[in-house]
């Protein structure tokens, strides 16, 4: 049964004196006594376990109403597949909050609007509750909602998994910039908000698709601004392409290496508080201030009107959320490839290569480092644009999940990368 069939609910009586309901002869609850049946699934639920609890119901809200009841200090999500149910029934959804409980009801389902809800909750204890009639009415609608909330969770755990190893350094590095930015010394990114109003803005990775694109770049530079992922810029450099600002997002000291070699006194950063303390100096043209969702960081921001960038857990999805937050007309992705075309790892002359480059040796040729990475343990096989087999690497899938959740306004460059949901594609610049 297709989610878009009509569906003709039904009130049904029962023992209890509280009423059921069915749909296409479907009870959506319990035609004995619903109360009692919320009551048995709510009893399940353990609270110092779970931050958001998101409830799928179309029916007269049983289950949302005794979550509310029972546990009021927690947030929940109502998402409604059909609204036409509710409203034919006489179901009222202001009641799912009227205990205290935070609600955000999603009537009808919208997965971009329900996407940015769970990237503003940076929790992985989510309850998820999809009655079993619900998930036989929807069973498109509940598939994605599991799908999203999975993804959400991934993201999740790998960002605890990221406080619990760099959590001291990210609380060093906002404690020494923030006091910086208190001190005047730096922007705050609402200085760039819609600067780029019916701009093209590019993004340039330093994939290895990026390589073939450099003389089309230059050709055509005047006609976009240009983002530059930390890993591309001195690439960029050496071919004589001026970014106009540079993104950065990550705290460790090995990835400010990236910067560590830039010819900044052109150059405009981009760059989260908790962005490592070196990073961040005069030399810098200028320096903008955004936020990720640590804790801590999300905090200073909000107390000083900074805004809070969507990460991805990759530098290239905050440029994203940069160029977007800019108002970008169109947003090209260019070297974001998630896979390694031809073998090859990054873009020549990016910072990657070079340090392999730089520790090679007779014994440990750079081949010989090239071929371990890509044939880790952490390999596996997609598919580039074209359909055709393309190397990878797991840590990659989750960056692909976010690109193909948050990105679908965005426009990638070069086939030859993975295949990244139902983004379009070019081969070039401008066609």
């Amino acid at each position: 049964m297709s989610d878009s069939d009509n569906r003709i609910p039904l009130i049904l009586p029962t023992r209890s004196g509280f009423p059921s309901l069915s749909v296409n002869g479907i009870p959506l609850h319990s035609t004995y006594n619903p109360v009692r049946e919320a009551e048995k699934t709510v009893s399940q639920i353990s609270p110092e376990e779970t931050d958001l609890i998101i409830v799928a119901e179309n029916g007269f809200g049983y289950l949302p109403i005794k979550i509310a009841e029972t546990y009021p200090q927690l947030n929940m999500a109502v998402i409604i597949p059909d609204p036409r149910i509710p409203e034919q029934s006489g179901c009222d959804s202001s009641r799912f909050g009227e205990n205290g409980c935070s609600v955000r009801v999603f009537s009808p389902f919208d997965e971009k609007i329900f996407s940015a809800f769970l990237g503003s909750h940076p929790t992985a204890k989510i309850k998820l509750l999809i009655p079993a009639p619900v998930e036989k009415l929807f069973p498109e609608t509940a598939a994605r909602i599991r799908e999203l909330v999975a993804y959400h969770c991934r993201i999740g755990e790998t960002n605890s998994a990221t406080l619990k190893k760099y959590g001291k350094r990210f609380e060093s590095n906002i404690r020494r910039n923030g006091k910086a930015f208190l001190n005047g010394f730096y922007r705050n990114l609402n200085d760039l908000r819609n600067t780029a109003r019916s701009r093209t803005i590019v993004i340039a990775a330093a994939g290895p698709t990026l390589d073939l694109h450099l003389s089309e770049i230059k050709a055509e530079r005047h006609r976009f601004i240009l983002l530059a992922v930390d890993t591309a810029v001195t690439l960029l450099q050496r071919q004589n392409v001026q970014p106009d600002y540079i993104v950065t997002g990550d705290p460790q000291f090995f990835n400010a290496m990236h910067l560590f070699f830039a010819d900044k006194k052109n150059l405009k950063l981009i760059a989260p508080l908790s962005t490592y303390y070196s990073n961040i100096n005069h030399l810098w043209r200028e320096c903008y201030f955004y936020a990720t969702r640590f804790p801590s960081e999300k905090s200073f921001a909000d107390r000083n009107g900074i805004p809070i960038l969507g990460s991805g857990g990759t530098v290239a999805a905050a440029a994203v959320e940069a160029a977007r937050f800019m108002g970008a007309r169109e947003i090209y992705l260019l070297g974001i490839d998630l896979g390694y075309p031809d073998g090859q790892t990054h873009a020549k002359g990016s910072f990657f290569e070079e340090k392999t480059l730089d520790s090679a040796s007779r014994l440990n040729p750079f081949e010989t480092s090239s071929y371990r990475l890509i044939h880790s343990s952490l390999k596996t096989q997609t598919v580039d644009a074209d359909g055709k087999p393309l190397l990878s690497d797991r840590r990659m899938d989750l960056y692909r999940q976010w690109f193909s959740e948050y990105a679908g306004d965005c426009i990638r460059i070069d086939r030859r990368g993975s295949r990244i949901g139902s983004l379009p594609v070019r081969n070039y610049l401008f066609e």
